[in-house]
């Protein structure tokens, strides 16, 4: 029943989409891990092919496919694409548990969390992602902790973690804890990507964003969100997607208010980090925005990817500053195409003696 006196969005627990899935019979529906492997089963899926979950679940869906399908990789390279491009169909021929063939049309889309992140970067590389200094569960800075203490930060936790070298992706504010390791640890970095990051703001922008951090010093992390959302969010997408809109305002808004004030301060200042050192950067590295962010513009973008030696600068049309939420399909292939292209010139190198 559709009612047109609901004008809430409400967000509907996980348990119950769960649910929903689950009462599904016409349709098989199930989720796989990156590696092909099943997760989840829903009775659709057990009535069409015939398995039940507790036979299925951790076995490689290519179980579905014919043997010839098989021999041929099609399974591999129909999850290679989704994992790549975001989504992947297919129609062909398909095996049930008692050997009997039907032909089905199937898609694969590739599940995101709530802030974009999508599973394909997994599928090839080790992810990890982490709190920054002063929000979610890491520890709350003292005032007067620089930018340095944030790439300190990463530091640690690639020791804890026992990683000696790292491809390092910042986005936004994480832009400027990136460069800041790349010059303060350039032995731990293999690679460096910095999303939707500012550099050499004029005097306007930088007196804009001063006062919209004195603001949130006063008022609170929530104090000028609904601006910033504006500015972060099309309008299409934000009517499209307000559950997820709203779990980004929250999550801004619960940040500790002097952890937020900290590291906003930072943000406002510290765009021309070192500068001067920025052509000691010696790794493959990609400077990325959207056309249409109007605080990490395409100018800045192309002025900082000038610094550095070989970096590319890529802004993909008519995106904001939240691309890789409203874009993570446009935003991972570029990651993933950068990221091969920079393996490969280290391969590449470790070849070379001087």
């Amino acid at each position: 029943m559709v009612s047109a006196d609901c004008l809430d969005h409400p967000v509907i627990p996980a348990h119950r989409y769960e649910q929903l899935v689950q009462s599904v019979v016409d349709y098989a529906i199930y989720m796989l891990d990156p590696d092909g492997r099943v997760v989840s089963w829903n009775a659709g899926a057990e009535r069409i092919k015939g398995y039940r979950a507790d036979e299925v679940i951790g076995r490689h869906f290519s179980l579905f496919f014919t043997p010839q399908d098989c021999a041929e990789g099609r399974p591999e390279r129909l999850l290679r694409q989704a994992l790549e491009q975001g989504v992947a169909q297919d129609e062909g021929w398909r095996v049930r548990k008692d050997g009997s063939q039907f032909w089905a049309m199937a898609a694969l889309d590739v599940i995101r969390d709530d802030l974009g992140q999508i599973v394909g970067l997994a599928n090839d590389y080790r992810v990890i992602a982490y709190d920054m200094l002063g929000h979610g569960q890491s520890r709350v800075p003292s005032a007067d902790t620089p930018l340095e203490g944030y790439a300190e930060q990463l530091a640690e936790l690639l020791d804890h973690l026992q990683v000696a070298q790292a491809c390092v992706i910042g986005f936004s504010m994480g832009g400027l804890v990136a460069r800041a390791f790349a010059l303060n640890y350039p032995q731990r970095l293999a690679a460096l990507v910095v999303l939707n990051s500012v550099f050499n703001r004029t005097p306007e922008q930088s007196a804009g964003v001063i006062a919209r951090a004195a603001q949130a010093f006063e008022q609170g992390p929530d104090a000028n969100v609904d601006a910033a959302l504006e500015r972060w969010f099309s309008r299409e997408y934000k009517a499209a997607n307000p559950a997820q809109v709203a779990a980004i305002r929250q999550i801004l808004a619960s940040n500790d208010p002097q952890g937020y004030h900290t590291t906003y301060s930072l943000f406002a200042t510290q765009d021309m980090y070192r500068e001067a050192d920025l052509g000691n950067i010696q790794v493959p590295t990609l400077i990325a925005t959207g056309e249409l962010d109007s605080g990490s513009t395409p100018a800045m973008t192309r002025q900082l990817a000038a610094r550095i030696p070989g970096a590319q600068s890529v802004v993909l049309a008519e995106q904001r500053h939240m691309m890789p939420v409203e874009a993570p399909r446009e935003v991972n292939k570029m990651l993933l195409d950068f990221l091969r292209q920079a393996r490969t010139l280290s391969e590449s190198a470790k070849g070379i003696v001087a």
